[in-house]
């Protein structure tokens, strides 16, 4: 029979199948000489008797018992050297840099058990590797000593079923999901840091060990290659379940793709400017981005100022929390029964319960929106609703990215070296430790009260002028300042230092610089640009905890620490806006800088901020006007009625330049020149288009001045022929007819502010002709009267004569609800609000009842 047959579990060798020995095994040594050691077998010196049998699937202690009789027997430890007889490559082993193992005794804390066997005999090295088979998570390798000639040097190594197992996910049943249970086998990551790591070694050679678990070479360059890809392998610890790979180069370099993979997909989904912010931002030009589209998540069909419901908000935000938690299942290969209350048996799944911690977190601040639904912000409708949400989310998404890539401080790319391997059962549970305080010490800072004092220090600066971005701050701010002392810590452990507040000031200042378009020409950016997390890298172990303590000194200060730094960031960017203002007004030309700074020194309250590279006038919480570098308003705000209110100064004939949006929703840009009247009561300041005799006027100019005030569109703007206003003075004995309550006291006990030179009759005529909604004149609330007045004798009216504009019905009551009200009669607006004396001005000389 073929010696081959049965090589599986025995092989007598060809000498013991020889003629002479063809019908009888061949005996033992004698009794006398049976344990001499330095039997001669196979051409294998220095081996005993029970190697006469070659037999397969060897434990390493039954190599070292019966290939190095001369040796000490193999110890329980991290490293064992298992040398022949004139072998010794002690100073090879302690020449490769962070050896790890080297006179490491405490097994329990590494991943592998690394078993060095040399000899001078290449041929018993070749024997022991065929018939070697390691067992739990051994490594054996086995390198020829050439004293010092290393140029024909056999090497080989060969792993354990078990580690080729833990190299791959292909277990589809997670049998062995204590180990990574992510590919490595293919991963090219790990190809490239052994390479690096070892340039000796070839790909072919990791390829095989990789799929097969074994490399052998008859020619291996240099000893110490095989030296360094045991240390690059070896290391880890195995007292925390899953954990064992921690401190492992190679495997630290695979999961480096992987979380660094897991941070991109989480702020993948961060939420873009055109998703929260309908206005268009400013080109380097100064021209607005005609390419930018406004993409809402939510939104209430086209009334921009429809309300949505705080728990329909607090649902989508949920909705998208689990979508993402559904994306870091599928990147970290989580089964699907495990939770958060499941204990973690691997290192994905470790991880994955760190992510928890964050959902958790996130989860709580979502749960917080109800807190929030009486914010004024909110009363601006569906547009602050959905940036709002776009606000919280972007926070979130900063937190949790933040908070991830803390755990990715522990394996993404630290050069932690022997210290760290050799003292991990020190250092882990420090770290893990921190982290779970830092989770807590979060959970402990409120999003409500976070969210509220915001909004109020927004109040305090006058940022509210933008409804839409005051709700995404508010939303966004929490999660923000998470990551940004994330962040900061981050920054810190590679540059070395300590926490500063300053620094975080000047970060949440950037912030909110960006998100309000704070600033010169076009807004800085900061809303726009992705921070991520996932580049972040450290140097040492010690940073890594340093830079936790830091964290949590900072964060265990709480809520007090948070505020004090909102404080601060507040008082500083309203000293840094007004400081913007002023230079920005002196660059103005003198007649519209003077302007500006006599409003100044005599209303207090009055607000100047740049956003945009717009100058902003402000006052209590109304923009009265923006205006350009070259001083031409590009926005204005006219009031009517203004009354008790005196005149103050006027600035004449100032270039206005307007975006119209006609019915098509069209933009262009109308060009005017007008003259602005400042009026004043007491400390109240309000603009509105100087009465000028004759004064013909756009109606859409008026229209788009009374929009800015809050007020309907009064004028009509086609057909072409009554698309105008002028201003005209009614003099002693004109008649005009004004639609009233027939009870003043509905009305505050004088006549309407506009009338008309001619007479309706019905309450239809009301409604189409004059387009007047039912909520200004209910009949069911009182009788509705026309009434006619003459001017007395020696009286004048300044009054703005036009036509009257299509008005949308929303009063739910009336039976043209949500129709449009077609308009197109003649009216006057009247200037100057009438005032208790108006009897003085007008007399009454007719009265009807419409219906």
């Amino acid at each position: 029979m073929k010696n081959t047959e049965y090589k599986d579990v025995i092989d007598v060798g060809d000498e013991a199948l020889s003629m002479e020995n063809k019908f009888s095994y061949p005996a033992f040594p004698s009794f006398k000489n049976a344990f001499t050691i330095g039997e001669n077998i196979r051409g294998m010196n220095n081996v005993g008797p029970l190697a006469t049998y070659k037999f397969y699937n060897q434990n390493s202690n039954e190599i070292a018992s019966k290939y190095f009789v001369d040796a000490d027997p193999p110890e329980k430890g991290t490293f064992t050297y298992v040398s022949d007889i004139r072998s010794d490559l002690t100073q090879y082993i302690k020449d490769v840099k962070d050896f790890y193992y080297y006179e490491k005794q405490d097994v329990d804390h590494f991943a592998f058990k690394v078993i060095l066997f040399s000899s001078t005999e290449a041929t018993k090295l070749k024997e022991c590797f065929e018939v070697c088979k390691p067992k739990g998570r051994e490594i054996l390798m086995f390198i020829e000593d050439n004293k010092g000639d290393t140029s024909g040097t056999y090497g080989a190594i060969r792993i354990s079923e078990e580690l080729l197992q833990f190299f791959t996910n292909k277990d589809k049943q997670y049998k062995n999901y204590n180990f990574l249970s992510y590919d490595l086998q293919d991963n090219k990551n790990v190809y490239d840091y052994l390479r690096k790591s070892v340039p000796g070694i070839t790909e072919e050679q990791l390829t095989s060990l990789f799929h097969k678990g074994y490399i052998e070479d008859k020619r291996i360059g240099l000893v110490k290659d095989f030296f360094q890809l045991a240390s690059a392998f070896s290391s880890g610890m195995s007292f925390i379940p899953g954990m064992s790979w921690l401190t492992n180069d190679a495997a630290r370099t695979a999961m480096s793709a992987i979380l660094g993979k897991a941070i991109q997909l989480i702020e993948k989904t961060r939420l873009e400017e055109n998703r929260w912010q309908p206005k268009p931002p400013k080109k380097e030009n100064g021209e607005q981005d005609e390419n930018y589209r406004y993409e809402p998540l939510i939104s209430s069909g086209k009334d921009e100022n429809g309300t949505i419901n705080i728990t329909q908000l607090a649902k989508i935000l949920k909705g998208m929390l689990e979508a993402q938690n559904l994306v870091m299942r599928n990147v970290l290969l989580i089964r699907k029964d495990f939770n958060s209350n499941t204990k973690a048996t691997g290192i994905l799944e470790f991880l994955y319960a760190k992510y928890l911690d964050s959902y958790d977190i996130a989860l709580g601040v979502i749960n917080g929106l109800e807190d929030l639904s009486e914010m004024e912000f909110l009363k601006h409708g569906a547009q602050a609703y959905n940036a709002l949400l776009c606000g919280v989310w972007n926070g979130l998404i900063d937190a949790v990215s933040g908070l991830f890539a803390l755990v990715k401080m522990f394996y993404d790319g630290i050069t932690l070296g022997k210290d760290f391997v050799q003292n991990i059962h020190k250092y882990l549970p420090t770290l893990l430790e921190q982290y779970d305080e830092t989770i807590e010490a979060i959970k402990n800072i409120s999003f409500s009260e976070t969210a509220k004092y915001i909004y109020t220090k927004l109040k305090e600066i006058n940022l509210t002028f933008d409804p839409v971005a005051c709700a995404y701050f508010t939303g966004y701010v929490y999660g923000f300042i998470i990551s940004l002392i994330i962040e900061v810590v981050l920054t810190i452990i590679l540059t070395g230092g300590t926490v500063t507040v300053p620094l975080i000031i000047e970060k949440l200042e950037e912030a909110i610089f960006g998100i309000f378009r704070l600033g010169w020409g076009i807004a800085k950016g900061t809303a726009r640009v992705v921070r991520t997390f996932a580049k972040f890298v450290v140097k040492s172990i010690k940073d890594v905890i340093k830079g936790f303590q830091e964290l949590l000194k900072f964060l265990k200060q709480g809520w007090q620490e948070i505020k004090r730094i909102i404080d601060d960031v507040f008082e500083k960017s309203s000293k840094v806006i007004e400081e913007q203002a002023g230079i920005f007004i002196k660059k103005l030309p003198s007649n519209i800088g003077k302007f500006v700074d006599l409003l100044s020194k005599n209303f207090p309250k009055l607000q100047k901020k740049i956003v945009d590279g717009l100058l902003i006038i402000e006052f209590k919480g109304n923009i009265l006007a923006k205006i350009n570098p070259k001083g031409i308003i590009t926005e204005i705000k006219y009031f009517r009625e203004l009354n008790s209110y005196t005149y103050f100064t006027e600035l004449k004939n100032i270039k206005i330049e307007l975006e119209i949006i006609d019915d098509l929703g069209r933009k262009t840009i109308k060009k005017y020149e007008d003259t602005v009247e400042v009026m004043k009561k007491g400390d109240d300041v309000g603009f509105r288009a100087k009465f000028e005799e004759g004064k013909i006027r756009d109606g859409e100019y008026i229209n788009y001045t009374y929009g800015k005030s809050g007020k309907d569109p009064a004028y009509a703007t086609n057909p072409l022929s009554k698309s105008k206003t002028v201003d005209v003075t009614l003099q002693e004995g004109d008649i005009f007819y004004i639609v009233e309550y027939k009870d003043r006291s509905l009305q505050r006990n004088v006549p309407g502010g506009f009338g008309s030179k001619d007479k309706i009759n019905t309450i239809k005529e009301l409604r189409e002709d004059i387009a007047v909604k039912k909520d200004w004149k209910d009949e069911a609330r009182g009788e509705i009267v026309i009434r006619t007045y003459t001017v007395k004798a020696g009286k004048e009216i300044p009054s703005r004569s036009g036509w009257v504009g299509p008005m949308l019905e929303d009063t739910p009551s009336s039976p043209y609800f949500n129709e449009v009200l077609p308009g197109g009669s003649h009216q006057y607006e009247f200037i100057n609000a009438w005032d208790s004396d108006f009897v003085h001005l007008i007399d009454k000389i007719d009265e009807k009842i419409l219906k």
